[in-house]
């Protein structure tokens, strides 16, 4: 279950404080043998067995109220989660395992750390009455036992010998982190209590005398979790410290960002790119089917960037021919004028500038922040970040016997990726039959039917298909760093291909794609052999 708000997490948390957990004996934990010795091996397996009917039954579902997707690295849904469980970190010749280890999930920064303990372990400090868990006794002598010089063997009064072990874990696991990569909180719970560092950076990294007590936030019991449940939401949900969002509906964009710190945005794409098996016996070939749905990409003065949407329906599938198509480029730019005059109706805005294509492109910081072309996967650890070379190959979900992936386009002031111009119609590269009379046909031959490999999704001697070999070779070009001065902007990183759309269409005409100025000025792709082409 995942809580849209903090409300939502309180009566989650509830829910799950009053729910009673089976018996013990019925659980049977992760097995590990890295004890050193029988009578060790038996104790750490108990151990672990306790902290196994912990996490199953109580940490599991907090954390799911909190929005992080648990999820382990082999199963068939791992591309959905956000956190994984019993994750190796490998630090010189010592491997720990981290109980879990929360990840954004369009960067895979690291973002949260779990440490889960057995039932039975307690507190190291004890007060009576109501405690302010933002002034727990305890975050004291936690913040100095973390930054005492490790030579000098004087420990802070008032923690256990076992507290102190945990405190030396906590580090341990910190220590196989940058700093600059460290998580953005750890924690270390039993399920009836909660510590949270709020700043690992600090706590952990920073050349100080003491660390900030007041970064350390410690909840004594179930009670206090629940009573300060809103704080909990905002310190550890996952969208409250993910680096980026998903998409949102135009509704929420008020809630989430000031309206008056929003300055432009410029039109886009959620393109899927589905592999529909064969439809009949005769058939023995996957065929392509693209799907769009208009999204707008908002810019703040802060340099941040918003997806939004006004509907999470499937898509309207891309016709191929002329009138049809036409048809079709006309209902999408219906939906996106509208989505915009939602949106600066949602935000009391009149006239929200547009950004073109050509406009984003040339300001590298700009476009560093916001590609022109990424992966989007509604739940999935790929969306928001550069392509890899042929990554959409490796990158596909599935639903029944589709397979599918999912791209995130920027097209700035026109609403679609296809563009059409009827100045390049007469160009004789439209047909593989001409340019197989210029011996620059491509060697896989005239594509007769839509295409996976190689993707096409427009056919030989449609108005929208290239089938010159050399336009075909300048696209794939791998972009490296020693030719990306010369390639201009890219969205992808070293060694993907130079095309933008590559993993979506690899045939189509550059005079009816959207990014053709910005590809066509590039050093790299100069030269094109179509006719018609200024």
């Amino acid at each position: 279950m995942n809580s849209a708000n903090a409300t939502e997490f309180r009566r989650f948390l509830q829910s799950c404080f009053n729910e009673e957990p089976p018996n013990i004996p019925r659980l049977r934990p992760p097995v590990r043998s890295d004890a050193p010795s029988e009578q060790q091996a038996k104790w750490l397996r108990h151990k672990e067995w306790l902290e196994h009917h912990a996490r199953e039954y109580i940490i599991d579902s907090i954390l799911r109220g909190l929005n992080w997707q648990i999820g382990h690295t082999r199963d068939a849904m791992s591309f959905m989660r956000n956190i994984a469980p019993e994750v190796p970190l490998s630090n010189c010749d010592t491997t720990r395992f981290l109980d879990y280890l929360g990840f954004d999930h369009k960067t895979n920064r690291p973002l949260l750390i779990v440490e889960a303990k057995r039932p039975a372990a307690k507190l190291p400090v004890h007060a009576r009455g109501e405690i302010d868990p933002n002034n727990h006794p305890a975050a004291v002598p936690f913040a100095r036992y973390l930054k005492r010089d490790m030579v000098d063997a004087s420990v802070p009064g008032g923690l256990t010998r076992e507290w102190r072990i945990y405190l030396d874990q906590l580090k341990g696991y910190m220590e196989g982190f940058a700093p600059e990569h460290a998580p953005k909180r750890v924690v270390i719970m039993n399920g009836d209590w909660m510590v949270v560092f709020l700043d690992p950076a600090d706590t952990f990294f920073r050349d100080v005398e003491v660390p900030n007590p007041d970064k350390i936030v410690i909840y004594p019991s179930k009670d206090s979790i629940l009573k300060n449940a809103e704080q909990v939401f905002e310190f550890l949900a996952y969208e409250k410290i993910s680096t980026q969002r998903d998409m949102v509906h135009v509704a929420e964009v008020a809630a989430i960002v000031d309206p008056s710190t929003i300055i432009s945005c410029a039109f886009g794409l959620k393109v899927r790119h589905e592999c529909h098996p064969p439809m009949s016996s005769s058939q023995y070939r996957l065929f392509p089917q693209l799907r769009v749905n208009p999204i707008l990409i908002v810019m703040s003065n802060k340099g941040t960037f918003m997806w939004v949407e006004s509907s999470d329906e499937e898509g309207v599938v891309v016709p191929r021919e002329g009138s049809e198509l036409e048809a079709h480029l006309s209902r999408v730019s219906q939906s996106a004028q509208r989505l915009k005059r939602d949106l600066e109706t949602c935000l009391s805005i009149n006239n929200l500038p547009l950004v073109a294509v050509e406009d984003h492109y040339s300001n590298l910081e700009r476009f560093e922040a916001c590609p022109g072309v990424v992966p989007f996967d509604p739940s999935g650890v790929m969306s928001g970040r550069p392509l890899e070379q042929d990554e959409p190959m490796q990158t596909y979900g599935r639903r029944g016997g589709t397979l599918y992936t999912e791209f995130i386009l920027f097209t700035g002031r026109r609403t679609h990726f296809i563009v059409r111009d009827e100045s390049f119609a007469g160009c004789p590269y439209h047909t593989y039959a001409a340019a197989e009379g210029d011996g620059a046909a491509c060697a896989h031959g005239p594509i007769g039917r839509r295409s996976v490999d190689p993707r096409s999704y427009f056919v030989d001697g449609n108005a929208s298909h290239c089938a010159h070999h050399y336009v075909f070779v300048k696209k794939r070009l791998q972009v490296l760093s020693e030719n990306r001065s010369r390639c201009g902007p890219r969205s992808v990183k070293d060694c993907g291909a130079f095309c933008e759309i590559w993993g979506l269409e690899q045939h189509l005409c550059c005079r009816a794609c959207v990014y053709q100025r910005v590809c066509t000025a590039a050093p790299v792709f100069a030269g094109l052999p179509c006719r018609t082409l200024t």
